[in-house]
């Protein structure tokens, strides 16, 4: 052993730690991260580690394994950081079967893969040829035919405790990667909840390290560690006070009702209901529109990029401070028509398909035919999986429609069937057109392919969006442009329902699906700014008004039952959101973002981090008692973990 460990050795690790610590030093830096000690310290072991992978063994097959195995590793890098680019945090782990096909995998790298600059592709080639040339270059085969390394001999009969000895070893330098993410779970520090701190003290590799430590470990282990941490460090007479749910509680989801009624109490009340819903002598049509990348600011602006949809939102039933749940398109469609919360690492996965959502509820007690329109194949986001588990009957995806179709035309497929229907209908239809690239070569596309023409925005745009944005002005314009069609596809939707004699017997629900990703710097401003999305209800015979302060994705499926079903409201048991028409809502939203937690209600926000669950009351709207923010913290957190585990045993 000591004499397989040469100096050739020593500059072989120092070789591989250096490039990628060079590599890794701008790349943080471009994601606006701190390349910190234990970042650092991460690298060291990860590198260490690979070192001693290449030690093990010298022929062409291993040494071949190693360099792909760094490869995927390289690969892996360059998709965090165009996942990073939009979502401020690096991708999650798919332990639970989550894989993305490849149709999806493909979509994802089709769609990002214009965020990871040239530079970076470049170093990478360069890191991965340079990696091959020091393996092959250290590791060396004698005449006589067995492999040595560093041209030094090992005896035959000493060969095997070598291989045992530097197994032993790469197992050894692993372990204390592991044991410093333990630390890290056990010890968090005080500014963790803060997605981006976090991100800049565990690097890329310590990542990996924590995703493979938390899909150890079950994740009520990871929360009881969190808990017993948070609670040493909470106000000194709350020791007193307990905040667990109750322990005789059977089951998961009465630990989330007994979470949620905590919040409930704590919160200082819903507020007065301003309209009634009307009763329907039959079943009505409804039609569901789901915007793509729309946020309120948008709308908001003056003058508005979409003034139909403004004047809709103003003479509709709305919500003033309406959010995401999570942060992929597809987690909207399965919190807002399951209202079930999605897991806090991975959001929506393939496996969601053993729950009462709204189509196959309406499906079945009202005999609704039930319908998905997008111009996108259905295999992105896996929804020729979960779109038919959770209730649709037909989808009509590529190549139904041409790819990209415009969202007029895709509305307009979508009314003529349901005015041929002698049945009520739920139509569920995907904005597109919205979707990024915001580029000159999409508005060329669309006027060849649909004769849509887009323009980049040329109204008055405010200086603080060009500001706080990472776009500059001209990319910031584009993608202003875009949302016009989408606004007139609106327009024509309530024109064709009109002029179909549907206009009087359906629900319209119109809402984003999550914020506009390139605001991110965290202030209380930029919170409430950038992170609302548009809702509207149109609901014949009733009334136009603002029926709660906050809510989110959530809600909408038992607002839509409740609508239906009327004094027969009867929602499954989970269903974990609320009716904004019930007197019991809780006036609060939380979001679920690849690790990153929000809690909002009219009392405060309580951001954290999941893991290692570190979690602070970040800002207070009213005086509060410092015992009633530890207990929204711990209560929020407690829920936290709870829907999650509630929604791990819903995999099937």
């Amino acid at each position: 052993m000591r004499r397989i460990f040469s100096f050739r050795f020593f500059l072989f690790f120092l070789s591989i730690f250096a490039l990628q610590g060079g590599y890794f030093f701008f790349y943080y830096r471009a994601l606006s991260l701190s390349f910190s000690f234990t970042s650092l310290a991460f690298l060291f072991f990860f590198s260490l580690g690979l070192s001693f992978l290449v030690a093990l063994h010298s022929s062409l097959f291993w040494r071949a394994t190693v360099c792909l195995l760094f490869g995927g590793f390289l690969l892996y890098s360059l998709i965090n950081f165009g996942h990073a680019s939009v979502f401020h945090a690096f991708t999650a782990s798919h332990s639970q079967g989550s894989i993305a096909p490849a149709g999806t995998l493909a979509s994802f790298v089709a769609e990002y893969y214009r965020l990871i600059p040239l530079w970076l592709y470049a170093a990478a080639i360069v890191l991965f040829l340079f990696f091959i040339f020091v393996v092959f270059f250290y590791t060396q085969k004698t005449k006589s035919g067995p492999v040595f390394f560093h041209g030094v001999p090992v005896q035959k009969k000493h060969a095997v405790a070598a291989f045992g000895g530097i197994a032993f070893l790469f197992f050894l330098s692993q372990a204390f990667a592991f044991v410093l993410i333990g630390h890290f779970h056990r010890f968090p520090d005080s500014d963790w909840w803060n997605q981006i701190v976090y991100m800049s003290a565990k690097g890329l590799p310590g990542h990996m390290y924590d995703m493979i430590y938390s899909d150890f470990f079950s994740r009520d282990h990871l929360y009881q560690v969190a808990q017993a941490k948070t609670s040493e460090s909470m106000a000194s007479p709350s020791s007193s006070v307990s905040f667990d749910s109750d322990p005789g509680l059977p089951t998961t989801l009465e630990k989330i009702r007994a979470d949620q009624t905590q919040l409930f109490h704590l919160a200082a009340g819903p507020i007065q209901q301003s309209v009634v819903p009307p009763a329907f002598g039959q079943p009505p049509h409804i039609l569901i529109f789901q915007l793509e990348s729309i946020p309120s600011w948008a709308i908001e602006q003056t003058p508005s990029v979409m003034p139909f949809l403004s004047e809709t939102i103003k003479h509709g039933i709305t919500v003033s401070d309406f959010y995401a749940t999570g942060c992929h398109t597809i987690d909207a469609e399965f919190v807002g028509l399951c209202g079930v919360y999605p897991d806090s690492r991975e959001g929506t996965t393939a496996q969601e398909t053993n729950y009462s959502c709204l189509p196959a509820l309406l499906k079945e007690r009202y005999g609704y035919a039930t319908r998905m329109f997008h111009s996108n194949i259905s295999a992105f986001w896996n929804r020729d999986v979960l779109a038919p588990a959770w209730g649709f009957d037909e989808l009509f995806f590529v190549p139904y429609f041409r790819d990209r179709e415009p969202d007029n035309l895709v509305l307009d497929d979508a009314l003529d069937r349901m005015a041929a229907s002698d049945t009520p209908v739920l139509s569920y239809v995907m904005s597109y057109t919205s979707h990024t690239p915001h580029e000159p070569s999409m508005v060329e596309l669309f006027q060849k392919a649909y004769g849509l023409q887009i323009r980049s925005f040329d109204g008055p745009v405010e200086p603080s969006l060009i500001e706080e944005s990472e776009l500059d002005e001209y990319a910031l314009r584009f993608y202003l442009g875009f949302l016009n069609p989408v606004d007139t596809a609106i327009a024509e939707l309530f024109d064709g329902l009109k002029k179909r004699n549907l206009l009087d017997n359906t629900i319209v629900v119109i809402y984003g699906d999550h914020r506009y990703y390139n605001f991110p710097r965290p202030t209380l401003e930029n919170y409430y700014r950038y992170n609302r999305i548009p809702f509207v209800l149109s609901v014949p015979g009733m009334p136009e008004g603002v029926v709660q302060d906050i809510a989110s994705h959530i809600d909408i499926a038992p607002t839509l039952l409740q609508l239906v079903e009327g004094a027969s409201f009867d929602p499954p048991e989970t269903f974990l959101g609320t009716s904004l028409f019930s007197e019991r809502h809780p006036n609060n939203a939380v979001t679920k973002c690849l690790g990153g937690i929000n809690f909002i209600n009219r009392d405060g926000i309580v951001h954290g981090t999941v893991p290692p669950y570190a979690f602070t009351f970040w800002y207070g709207f009213r005086p509060l008692d410092p015992l009633v923010k530890d207990a929204y913290t711990e209560t929020v957190m407690r829920l936290v973990n709870d829907t999650d585990i509630f929604w791990e045993e819903r995999q099937p």
